[in-house]
């Protein structure tokens, strides 16, 4: 199985023995290993569903909203250097 693009990074973790020890018995019984087993459940948890595609126009105008707390964008915000140079901005 391989998860993501990228390669794996070693991390630790602190587990209860008990839970260390049902992981164990996790692992030898599918033949995997603890690490596997691991990846394997916080992937289920982590990454619940796919996320939705959005164009880029989208996703900068979604940045843009987020910088001004929710309020109208200004219609004028790609031409009027004042909201970056100058002192004026919303």
């Amino acid at each position: 199985m391989v998860y993501g693009v990228g390669m794996l990074v070693r991390t630790q973790v602190l587990f209860p023995e008990a839970v260390l020890e049902e992981l164990r018995v996790m692992a030898v019984a599918g033949n995997k290993s603890v690490s596997e087993i691991v990846r394997s459940v916080i992937e289920k948890f982590v990454i619940k569903k796919e996320r939705k595609k959005i164009s880029g126009w989208e996703a900068i105008n979604r940045m843009i909203k987020h910088s001004y707390k929710g309020k109208d964008v200004p219609r004028d915000l790609s031409t009027n250097d004042e909201y970056l140079y100058g002192r004026n901005a919303p």
